[in-house]
Formats: structure tokens, sequence, C-alpha cells
């Protein structure tokens, strides 16, 4: 099993925080420098050497070599190019050594030579090099008396970055706070020294896990804010500030896991590249940029926003662009970028995000020259890449070549510098575990055991990172127990897990997971050896798992189902119940608004049916049936509920609140935004959520607005059973009910033999006259006897039942349920007309927006008419639609099956009736979408309309599928074509659950037109027309199954045209032709 589902973030952006934290110690040193003209440069040093060894005294000649030295240093200012700060030290130092103990320039040339120095030191990365150059600080404070002690701060700063020592830490802190203490006649001399002192204490947090360094340091920056900048230098540090706060938030997000400050950082970050001059050093708008990059892949981290990655990869492409063409912070930047691309790559697995951190892996190798320090990381990063290049495609020669890199760099760390050692440790353990999880050779799982025990063994007594490694030790020894099967591996697998939660602090946000882990193999232990003690363990350590406070959303969720399943297991769902209530109040906050529709989409995977087992634990726990449909009316259709939300009737809100309304209606505008449109460098929707949300309560406490946005009350839910009773078919593993509501009353009625595995076959299956009479036997019997419909009607209207299933039933055709045969009633066709709702919400909101929607603001009888060339019966329905739309006073307007000219339609028209192909999308159903000639139409496209202001009468989707989902993850979610007219307004829409052909779609829709004619388009006779068609063409099949036994639906076959499909998938067989046509209605 995959544990590390969870920390796949991380572990993709791991070493992108390093990557900006060594930016620190350069920009002082080079963001303050003006860039001078490189030619001239060159001129002046090829002037000052011609001239080096001229004769002259030591003063001239010291001279000299200071004006090379600092020529020196200005062409590696300007190129980076470290032979130029070698050239400038080796000059400096030689003019220092001409100058005279005491002498006037002494002081000045030995800065000159310390700056240049310290620029070594931080390009170096050379221990003996950084001790060689505190020595020359400490001698010269004494040779010269000098108090200024912040070089020498800065530079046990720079050791501790580079090498660790603990003692370098508090030394920098501790010289720090001396330049703190001295007088000083000038504010703005404070700001740099409490930055630097800000940082050392999130350095200091980050070894000792003192939240109390966290506060001093978020003090200290507040210090330095306070202090105006009115200079260009002033600002620039103003900026660095910024983002140093920036950083100290980012910090503490990943210490406490509140996403508050995930967007503290972002936003202090933000403002930091906002307050940089434009006319500022390069190097420092790429530190900045660098790190509000970092920023919003954290928040990705997070919300998993796709949008957030994109921005992140943007903000980090235009970093680098701002960079001069051979600047050697191209190398880090790349790298960056690339595990920007690895944490893309994690979410939506497209090998083009693969191979650009390859690419990238291979321009930053090109970026040299490197030191130790950044050629580790650069074979890290290509390893990473193509480990995961491997367990997408399985190349053998991308694990030997990540193995290859990984070993070169372990080989590249020294004895006494142990720093990257863990991680590469762990990237080739995860090696060896993609070659064991594809190839299944034991030496390959044993391998990665022994590299992970390594780790432990280089990481101290409460590392960040021990929960972590122990439990990927218990995952490897989970796999080697399904092989060994002996109670040896099941003990080690235990441990490990026990080891992860002892090693894990107590607020740590990752700690769920190694509780989660634990409690699953308690549970393991329990099925296998039935003791009493390892229940109630898998029990107590599974519900501390799912109260951690501090977890991400998603995990709790997922912790919180863990637990509930276990508890229906050891028969307690009473408990079980209450936990899947605490669930449900998570599954509000974990889809906040500001998310785009397709992020939520691949977000909602994992938890979109605990709504409908929320809703079967109330009835097993004896709750009211009110209760259940809350728990359903409140979590399922989360992307459709949220989006119908934003597009709420506001009248009465504006006629007693007007100032409220204006704020509500902003917000939700900018939040009704069309994907794609953000394009810089900050997403407004997250603070448009925040607002919105604080808006809504607002609303919520006013008179009459107490359930604004909520899911319908029970008097609500009784009033929208005023055309029929409205029945929801809940289905869970552990039961499956209806939820019957009338005009008086709501019951519920358990259907004891169907099953949801059994749903779930048959729904995958093409519709077949067993299904039908099985669907009538398990499903519309028992609920049709409840409401007294199992006979004919005699009179007329017909009754109705609105139909809102669950789970795989949607894709069941439950109004075809019967036993279909001559002289028999025992059919849905023939009891009722049947109609379906993904909500009951839907109904209501459905129905306000058709109220609503007055004469004067519709567009005047416009029936829209697509129809696709390439299939027969296609064209001869377009016509005959648009002889009986003349006939019904609308004005008829056949429009080419273009992408563009389609959706443009819509707006102006009262039907739409689209005669064509239909494809559901296997893995994202918001490309679900109607074939055109160029591009299709897709359900996202749908979506983004907004018709409800008038209220168009009727979308026909005449094509195949239009109403299925194909993920079966998601079906709750009701991502197809027929909602998404819904939600764009339409007050009725016909089409398909499953495949159907050209002859039978045109015929249906002959028939339904003329029913809507003759009935005068009112409310109802939409619903009506589409019954009485699937009813004709019913009985046209039983008579003609009674001539020909064994046809049981079959039309024919051969090379005949009638059975063109309106798809694009060939099939041989054909299914019952009548029985796909649904009506999704308000009526």
């Amino acid at each position: 099993m995959d544990y590390f589902l969870a920390g796949k973030y991380k572990i993709a952006l791991e070493g992108y925080g390093a990557l900006i934290s060594d930016l620190h110690p350069m920009i002082y040193t080079r963001s303050s420098e003006v860039a001078s003209d490189i030619a001239k440069l060159d001129f002046d040093i090829q002037q000052f050497l011609t001239h080096i060894e001229c004769p002259g005294d030591a003063s001239t000649r010291a001279s000299r070599f200071e004006d090379l030295g600092r020529t020196f240093f200005a062409r590696w200012i300007a190129k980076g190019a470290i032979p130029d700060l070698e050239n400038s030290i080796k000059n400096l130092q030689a003019a220092l050594d001409l100058t005279q103990l005491g002498a006037p320039l002494q002081t000045a040339r030995q800065a000159g030579l310390s700056r240049a120095m310290r620029a070594k030191v931080i390009a170096s990365n050379d221990k003996g090099y950084t001790d060689v150059y505190i020595q020359s600080l400490q001698d010269l404070l004494q040779s010269t008396g000098s108090r200024d002690l912040l070089p020498l701060a800065e530079a046990y700063g720079i050791r501790w970055i580079q090498f660790r020592d603990a003692e370098d830490l508090d030394k920098y802190s501790d010289l720090l706070q001396e330049v703190l203490d001295l007088p000083s006649s000038r504010d703005d001399l404070r700001r740099r020294p409490l930055m630097l002192l800000g940082q050392s204490y999130v350095m200091k947090h980050e070894v000792t896990g003192d939240l109390g360094h966290l506060d001093a340091c978020f003090e200290l920056y507040q210090e330095a804010l306070d202090i105006p900048a009115n200079t260009f230098a002033a600002t620039i540090g103003r900026a660095l500030v910024l983002e140093g706060l920036g950083e100290a938030f980012r910090t503490r997000y990943f210490r406490l896991g509140d996403p508050k400050d995930a967007e503290l950082s972002l936003r202090w970050c933000e403002e930091a590249v906002n307050t940089i001059p434009v006319e500022s050093s390069p190097i420092v708008q790429f530190s900045l940029k660098s790190s509000l990059a970092f920023c919003y892949a954290v928040r990705f981290g997070l919300l998993q926003s796709i949008v957030d990655i994109d921005i992140s990869i943007r903000i980090m492409v235009d970093a680098l662009r701002i960079l001069p063409e051979n600047e050697p912070l191209h190398s880090s930047g790349n790298l960056g970028l690339a595990q920007l691309f690895q944490a893309r790559y994690v979410q939506r697995e497209d090998i083009g995000d693969l191979d650009q951190i390859v690419s990238l892996s291979k321009k930053a190798a090109g970026n040299g020259p490197h030191n130790r320090k950044s050629e580790i990381q650069l074979l890290h990063i290509f390893a990473q890449a193509l480990n995961s290049r491997y367990r997408q495609l399985g190349h053998s020669e991308d694990i030997d070549e990540s193995i290859e890199n990984i070993s070169k760099a372990l080989s590249l760390t020294q004895d006494q510098d142990e720093t990257f050692q863990p991680e590469l440790l762990e990237t080739l353990a995860n090696s060896y575990e993609f070659k064991y999880k594809r190839l299944l050779s034991r030496g390959d799982l044993e391998m990665a055991i022994s590299y992970r025990k390594q780790i432990i063994t280089l990481l101290p007594i409460g590392h960040s990172e021990l929960p972590n490694v122990y439990s990927a030790i218990g995952s490897l020894y989970d796999d080697k127990s399904e092989i060994t099967k002996t109670e040896e591996d099941y003990e080690m697998t235990l441990q490990a897990y026990q080891k992860a939660v002892d090693a894990a602090l107590e607020n740590d946000p990752t700690r769920i997971l190694s509780l989660q882990y634990l409690g699953i193999e308690y549970q393991k232990r329990f099925q296998r050896l039935k003791i009493q003690s390892d229940l109630d363990a898998a029990t107590r350590t599974l519900d501390k798992a799912f109260r951690q406070p501090q977890a991400p959303i998603m995990f709790r969720i997922l912790a919180g189902k863990n637990l509930a399943d276990w508890l229906i297991e050891v028969e307690n769902p009473s408990a079980a119940y209450q936990v899947a209530t605490e669930i449900l109040s998570l599954l509000s906050q974990f889809t906040p608004r500001s998310l785009e529709i397709s992020d939520k989409q691949s977000l909602l995977g994992s938890v979109a049916r605990i709504p409908s087992f929320a809703a079967g634990l109330a009835l097993i726990a004896g709750e009211e049936p009110y209760t259940a449909i809350q728990h359903l009316e409140s979590g399922r259709g989360n992307i459709v509920t949220s989006l119908s939300d934003l597009r709420v009737d506001t009248i009465k809100l504006n006629l007693s609140h007007p100032h409220l309304a204006e704020q509500f209606i902003q917000l939700k505008d900018e939040l009704d935004t069309r994907p794609g449109l953000i394009t810089g460098f900050s997403n407004p929707r997250h603070h448009a959520d925040r607002q919105l949300a604080s808006i809504i309560e607002e609303i919520r406490e006013l008179p009459g607005f107490h359930r604004f946005l909520l899911p319908p009350s029970e008097d609500d839910l009784k009033s929208a059973a005023i055309y029929g009773p409205i029945v929801i078919i809940n289905m869970t593993l552990e039961r499956c009910d209806a939820l019957i509501i009338k005009p008086h009353q709501i019951i519920s009625l358990e259907l004891p033999e169907l099953y949801y595995t059994d749903v779930a076959e048959c729904a995958a299956q093409e519709i077949d006259q067993g299904t039908l009479e099985w669907l009538w036997d398990t499903t519309a019997h028992p609920i049709l006897e409840n409401l007294g419909y199992l006979e004919p009607p005699t009179g007329s209207p017909w009754p109705r039942v609105f139909w809102i299933p669950t789970g795989p039933l949607i894709s069941m055709p439950i109004h075809a349920a019967g036993h279909h045969y001559p002289g028999s009633n025992k059919t849905v066709l023939d009891c009722v007309v049947s109609v379906y709702s993904s909500s009951v919400r839907a109904l209501i909101q459905g129905r306000m927006n058709a109220a609503r929607a007055s004469v004067s603001s519709r567009p005047k009888g416009e029936a829209v008419l697509i129809g696709v060339q390439n299939l027969p019966f296609a064209s001869d329905e377009i016509d005959r639609l648009e002889e009986l739309c003349t006939e019904m006073n609308l004005q008829t307007k056949r429009v080419n099956p273009y992408r563009s000219e389609a959706l443009a339609s819509l707006s102006q028209c009262e039907i739409y009736h689209f005669a064509g192909h239909g494809a559901t999308h296997p893995v994202s159903p918001l490309r679900s979408s109607l074939k055109m000639n160029d591009q299709p139409v897709t359900v996202q496209d749908l979506f983004n309309m907004r018709l409800h202001e008038h209220a168009p009468f009727l979308a026909y989707l005449s094509a195949c599928s239009t109403g299925r989902t194909e993920d079966e993850e998601l079906l709750d979610e009701g991502l197809h074509l027929i909602s998404a007219c819904q939600l764009a307004g339409f007050q009725n829409v016909i089409g398909t659950l499953q495949k159907a052909n050209d002859l039978h779609c045109s015929q249906v829709a002959k028939m339904t037109y003329t029913w809507i004619k003759n009935k005068k388009m009112e409310d109802k006779s939409v619903a009506e027309g589409l019954h009485h068609a699937i009813r004709n063409l019913r009985d046209q099949w039983i008579a003609k199954n009674k001539n020909d036994e064994g046809a049981r639906g079959d039309q024919g076959s051969g090379n005949d045209n009638s059975n063109r499909r309106r798809d694009i998938i060939p099939c041989e067989e054909q299914p019952i032709f009548w029985a796909p046509f649904v009506c999704f209605s308000i009526y």
C-alpha cells in the first residue's frame, strides 16, 4: 500500500526551501552593487594589468593593486565568475600587505578584502576558507579596536548555514545582539541586524523546536518594519525584512500546520516583491520572487490547487528571466524550478512535467561552475525526476541512472558533513522500493529496508523526519510480511509504526499518519489473532489519529472514515455515526469556494461517498429520515452546489439589506470567474473566499435569513414534493434505503435486496432485460408499493415521481425498471412519469429561478438546433424539429456544429437541441463533451454558462451518455452534461444514461416535441412527452419480441445505418434501445 500519499508534496518540494535560504547570505553581498558596463570593466582590468608592475613606491603600488582588486570584484558582481572573485582577493590582499600598520587606508582596504573574502566563503562552501575568513575578521577587530561586529556576526551565520555547528549559531545571535545593544544615532542602521537576528531565531527554532524563538523573531521583524524606509537602500532592506517575516510564518506553518500561517507567509512575501524597486539588483529580485514562488508551492501542498502551483512556476520563470545571462544563480534557480515541476507532476502525472524536470536539471548542470553542495543537489533532483519517470513508464534505464546519480552524490558527501546523506539515502531507498513494486524482487525490497535503516542512524533524536522514516520502514515490512506471512515480519511492521508515533511531536501535523498506520496494523493483528487488547488498541489509536486538530483536513477526513469503518466492523454503529457527523463538518472546509472546479474534482474523489456513508449510518443509528437527507443535501454534489450558491437569487436580500447584497454579489461574481483568467502572480479568489464566508455569516444573523445558502429545512423538503413524491435512494456498502419525501411526511424504506456491489457491477454493463427486472424487484417495486402506485393510472395527469439516486445507481434507468412483456403492469413506465434530479436543493433552486424569470427578461422564443452531418437520422431529426418549433411559435435558428457558435447561441435560446455525438471522459468528468466539428463543448464549458436569469425551457441532448460519469468515485458529484445544463439555468434537460442509436434518438425526439407542442409547452409537458415516447418505443419492442423470441431488445445487426450510435465508440451488441433516455426537470 502507498502510505506516503500524504507526504508526496512535501517530498516533491524537499530541498526547495534550502535552495531559497542559501540565497540569503549572498543577497547583501551583491544586492546593493550596481552592475557596471562589462566592456568597460574588461578595458579597465587590461589597463590596470599593464601598469601593475610599473615602478613605484609601496603606497603607489598598493593603490594599483587595490584598483585592480576592486575592478575584478565589480566584474564578479556583474558576471558572477569565480576567477574574478579570486583575482579580486589576491590583489586586495597585495594592496593590504603593502599598507603600513596604522595607515589611514588600512581599515578601508581590510574592509574591501573582507567583503571579497566573504563572497568567496559563500561561493566556495569551503570550511577551511571560512575559518580563515573568520580569523581575519577577528584579527582586524583586534588590530583596529573597531566595534563593528556585524561582519563577524554574519561570518558565523554563514558558517552555521554551511556546516550546522550549533556553537556558530549561538555566536551569530550573540554578536548580533551586541550590535543592537551598541548606541546608534541612526535607526536605519538597526534594520539589517534586527532582520539578521530574527533570521537567527528562525534557525534556532528549526534546531530546537522552541516556538518561543519564533515569537522573538516576530517581535524583531516588527521593530525592523517600524523603521521608516526613505532611501533606495532602505527600501531594499525593508523588502528583505518583509520576505524574512514571510519565511518565519512559513516555518511556523510547517511546525503547526495552521493554514493561516501559510496565508500570512504568502501575504508578506507578496508585499516584499511589490515593495522592491524595479531598478534594484537582479539578485534581490530573484531571491524575493523565488521565496514568493515557494509560498505558492506551499499553499499548493495545502489545498492542492493547480492554480497555485501554476502561479509558483510562473513566478520562478520570471525570476530566472531577470538574472543576467551568465549569472551562476541560474543553476540554483533551475533546480528550484525543477522541483516545482516535480510537485505539479505528483498531482497531474503529466509526462511533460517530468520532461521539464530532466531538461531543467541538465540546464542547471550547464550553469556551472558548481561547488560540492550544488552538485549534490543537482544529482539529487535529477535522480528524483528519473524515479518519477520510472514509476510512470517503467524504463529500466531510468531507475539505473537514478541509482547511479544518487550513489555519486553520496560519494561527494564528506564524513564531517552528513547534511545531505539522509535525504540522499531516502531517494535511494525509494529507487529500490519502486523497482520492487514493479519487478517484485525480494532483493530490491531488502535494499530499500537497509537504506532506510541507515537514515535512522544518521538522524538525531527528535529530528522531524524520524516519524516519516520509521513509517516508511513499516510500509516496507508490511510489503515483506505479505510475502513471508510470518509473525516476525508482522511484528516488525507494528514496531516500526509504533516508533514513528513515539518520534512524532504531539503538535506535528503529520503525526496523524503515523497513528493511522499503527491503528491499521493493530486492526490486522486483531483480525489474525482475535486478541481483545488489539481491538482496543486499534480503536484507541484510530480515534487519536482522527482527533489531531493540527493535521490537514484531508488527512483527518480519511482518518475519520477509517475509524468509522472499523467501528462498524466491530459492531458499534452509534459511535460510527457520531464520527461520520464530525467528518461531514470537516468536509465543508475541505473544498473552499476559491478552488477552481478542476481542483475540486481532483480532491473530491477520495471523499465523495462520505455523505451517503453518513446518511446510511444515521438510519442504522435510529436517526430520523430528515437527518439522513440533511447529510446528503449538505455533502453531495459539492461542485454543483458551490456554483449554484454563487448564482443564488438575492432579490429579497437586496430589498431589505442592499449594502450586504451588493457586497455578496461583488464577491460571488469574483469567485464565479471562469478558469484561466488568473494570469498574474497572485490568486485573488482566496481573499474573496474569506470575505464571502464572513458576509454569509453576517447575512445569516439577519431576521428571515438564518438558512441562507444552507440545505433545505424539513418544511422546505415537504413543500418541494408538491408536484409528486421525491425519492432519494441512498446506497452504501452497509445498507441501501429509499428516503421518501411527501407533502406531509418524510419516511425511510430499507431496500434489503439491493446491494451496492450488485448495482456497481450492473452499472458497468449495457442495459438488458434481466437488469431491468432485477431493478424492479429490488428497488422500484417496493418504493412504488409504498407510494401506492402499482397500477396504471386511470385518468390524467399521470402521477410523477422525482428520483434522486446515489452512487452507482445514478447510472441505472430506474424509469425503465420492470418486467416488460405483453399484459404486464409490473413496470415503472406503466405506473408513473419519472423525473430525475441531482438533489432536492437543485429542484428548489431551479423552481425559484424559473419563477423569477419574467417573460420580458427572456429572449423572444428562439429554438437553437444543432445537427451533426455524419448521422443520417440527425439531419431528418433537425428538419422535423424545425417544423414543430415553428408550429410552437418559436423562432428557429440552425447553428453550425462549431464550439464557439454552439456556446454563443446558448444565451439566445428558449430551446437548445443538439443531435450528434456525446463522449464521456474516463478520468476527468469535466471533460465529457458534445462533439463539434472543431473543438468539443465540455461539461466545464457548460458550468461556466449563466442562463438562470431567463431560465430557458429545454436543453435536449440527443446524444449518447450525456447523463453518465465514468469515474466511479465522482458519481455523486453529478459531473455530466445534463447536470451542467441544469446548473447553467435550463428548467428541463433530456439526455441519455448510456449509448443510444441514431434512429431511436431521432424517433424519441420527434415524439417528445410533438407532445410538448400539443401541450403548449406546459411546465410538465417535457417529462410527460419523453415518458410517452419511451412507452411507445417500449411497446414496439415488446411486440417485436413477441414475434421473435430471443431477440430481447436486439433491433438488428449488420450495416444498417439505423444502428449508428451517437457516440464515437463502436459497439457490436445492441442494448435495449428505449431505456437510456431520461428527463431531469424541476416539474
